[in-house]
């Protein structure tokens, strides 16, 4: 059974948990959701690791039972109130109040980190304010609860759409949240579910609409807060089913959190961020072609975007794959492997061409013809992976890639053409030796270093 109410206000959420004294537990409430994606399980196409797949919930599309850490849990008894705790790692949150019968457990698409993350997942992408709208609850009523017990509820969010959106942004989000943890005390990301999917969101997903000011999706950077848009479309593209775009945007927040809990950082969009379709070419495998508007993971932009778009796709991807898989049991590939679907299209972390391209130069040099000034986000993602996973040097963190993202941005000096000489510039305060031929090499293999 499903409902809404009005989430407790943040600062009183964090108050509650940093102020909570450890208790004995008199019994404990585990929670397990019901995920059902529409883009999980896809494979690369071509290359020597043909076959690879995503290393996480490759069969979400096929629904799963997963446990759920961090998920708030409310326990309503008769005559005692509310009392609220939030899941482990584990997915199990132990309750010191006393047992009661006839209770009402309720689980709602709201979570939160012991690294100080908060992510709520509600009803009105435009809602800017604090408490922010409603977020959904799954409730159980008429429990009888016993001291010493544990009880485990099942087929949370019986697969629906919207709590699909909540269990994955919460796994990626718990993939990246100690390493965000090292900027700041605490962040908020709010992801704002439109099911009315109207004329004005469509079957959209953003991280940068709104207004202009605190309006702003991001315009709150600075104060740790981040807006999310994702249109529940069922009729579309079923958005609020695919990890990957949930994820990239979710990515988005990440990086520009990180970036705003730093002196110097501003509120806003990332600079140059509506400088999109440099020729207009977009080209999926072998060719470049024109496109009407906005852009793909394998369009030619000014590298302004491509660097802003490749970010957030490595925060996905990065989330859903192990830096470590050596791909396909038995196949050729070299190692640190992954695979990453975008808009039901399977891609090699490794290789343009979904797994076919075997030079250098990336999809950009290969296919799309003039390159000043230019990039695809896809050559990015793949730079970006590259330079994480390389084992030559000594092992790179998410918490290192935060970093430079951060560094990058708060050296400004930027036009919507030279985010490659930029980036190259500021990334030797963020890393030394090795590391810098790593980011110089991997950047001229994946065709990135185009600036004019």
């Amino acid at each position: 059974m499903s409902g809404s109410r009005t989430i407790i206000g943040l600062l009183a959420l964090i108050a509650t948990l940093l102020t909570a004294t450890e208790a004995r537990a008199a019994f404990t409430i585990c929670a397990v959701g019901s995920i059902r994606t529409i883009d999980s399980g896809e494979t690369i196409p071509n290359g020597p690791n043909a076959g690879d797949t995503e290393d996480y919930w490759p069969n979400g599309d096929s629904t799963l039972s997963k446990a759920i850490p961090g998920i708030q849990v409310g326990l309503y008894r008769p005559g005692q109130g509310n009392t609220y705790e939030f899941t482990g790692s584990d997915g199990c949150a132990d309750f010191s109040v006393s047992a009661a019968q006839n209770s009402v457990v309720t689980f709602y698409t709201n979570s939160y980190s012991l690294a100080g993350q908060i992510l709520v997942v509600h009803d009105d992408p435009y809602d800017f304010t604090l408490p922010v709208g409603s977020t959904w609850t799954w409730q159980w009523t008429n429990q009888d609860m016993q001291n010493g017990n544990t009880y485990t509820y099942t087929n949370i969010g019986s697969g629906l759409a919207k709590w699909t959106a909540f269990f994955s942004a919460n796994f990626a989000f718990r993939k990246w949240d100690q390493a965000l943890d090292k900027a700041s005390s605490y962040t908020a990301t709010y992801l704002g579910l439109d099911e009315s999917c109207t004329s004005t969101t469509n079957d959209d997903a953003s991280a940068h609409y709104g207004g202009s000011g605190s309006s702003r999706s991001n315009g709150q950077i600075t104060s740790h807060r981040h807006y999310l848009l994702l249109a529940n479309c069922t009729g579309g593209g079923q958005l609020s089913r695919q990890k990957s775009i949930i994820s990239h945007e979710l990515g988005h927040a990440i990086v520009a959190l990180y970036y705003g809990a730093h002196t110097g950082a501003l509120n806003g969009d990332e600079p140059s961020s509506t400088d999109y379709n440099k020729d207009q070419q977009d080209g999926e495998t072998g060719s470049c072609v024109s496109v009407a508007d906005g852009y793909t993971i394998t369009s030619k932009e000014w590298n302004s975007v491509a660097f802003r778009e490749g970010f957030a796709h490595f925060v996905a991807a990065a989330a859903w794959n192990d830096k470590n898989d050596p791909g396909v049991a038995g196949g050729s590939g070299t190692g640190e492997e992954g695979e990453y679907t975008w808009f039901g299209s399977p891609r090699d972390l490794e290789r343009f061409n979904q797994g076919s391209g075997s030079g250098s130069g990336g999809h950009l040099e290969n296919f799309c013809g003039a390159w000043d000034s230019s990039g695809t986000s896809g050559d990015w993602l793949r730079f970006l992976w590259d330079f994480w996973s390389d084992a030559g040097c000594s092992s790179t963190s998410k918490a290192d890639i935060l970093k430079l993202y951060s560094t990058i941005r708060l050296g400004g000096g930027f036009t919507k053409g030279n985010y490659y000489t930029r980036s190259e510039q500021r990334m030797t305060s963020v890393f030394s030796g090795c590391k810098q031929s790593s980011f110089i090499d991997w950047a001229g293999w994946n065709g990135i270093d185009n600036d004019t």
